[in-house]
C-alpha cells in the first residue's frame, strides 16, 4: 500500500515538474518554434522526413501517430511555406512522397543548432554522473513507450 502511495506522489510531482521543464527547454532555444515560424507538429514532420527520406503521407501519419487528414493539413501548410516538396516517383505517379526542401533543411538545421546550444547550457550544469543517469532513464522510458505503441509491452 505504501508503494502505491509513493508512486501516486511521484506521478503528481512529475506531472507538476515536467511541463515546467519542457517550457524551460523551449525558452532556452529561441528558435523557429518559439518565433512562431513553425509549430512543434510541423517540426516533427520536418524531422521525420529529414531522418528517413521521402515518405508517403500514410507513412508520415503512422510515424507521428496522427490521422491521415491531420497529416495532410500539416503537410499542406509546410508545402505552402516551401519547407517540403512533393515527389512523384516515375513508376507510379499516383504515389506522392513528401521530402524536405532546401528551405526546410535550413530551418531544421537552425533549430537543431539552437537546441544543441540550449541543451549544452542546461546539461553543462549537471555532473557527468547526473547526465548519464538522466540519459539512462529517458532511454528506458523511450523503450517502454515504444513497446506500448507497437503492442509488445
Amino acid at each position: 500500500m505504501a508503494d502505491k502511495a509513493a508512486l501516486k506522489n511521484f506521478v503528481a510531482q512529475v506531472m507538476e515538474v515536467l511541463p515546467q521543464v519542457l517550457r524551460g527547454f523551449l525558452r532556452t532555444q529561441g528558435n523557429a518554434l518559439i518565433l512562431g515560424q513553425i509549430s512543434p507538429s510541423q517540426y516533427f514532420v520536418l524531422d521525420a522526413v529529414d531522418r528517413q527520406g521521402a515518405l508517403k503521407m500514410s507513412e508520415l501519419a503512422a510515424e507521428l501517430s496522427v490521422s491521415l487528414p491531420a497529416m495532410s493539413g500539416l503537410v499542406d501548410r509546410l508545402y505552402k511555406m516551401k519547407l517540403v516538396k512533393r515527389v512523384y516517383p516515375e513508376k507510379d505517379r499516383r504515389v506522392i512522397r513528401i521530402n524536405i526542401s532546401p528551405r526546410g533543411e535550413n530551418i531544421l538545421k537552425t533549430i537543431r543548432v539552437r537546441r544543441e546550444a540550449g541543451f549544452r547550457k542546461i546539461f553543462g550544469q549537471l555532473s557527468r554522473k547526473d547526465r548519464m543517469e538522466y540519459l539512462r532513464i529517458i532511454t528506458k522510458m523511450r523503450d517502454i513507450l515504444n513497446k506500448d505503441i507497437t503492442g509488445q509491452g
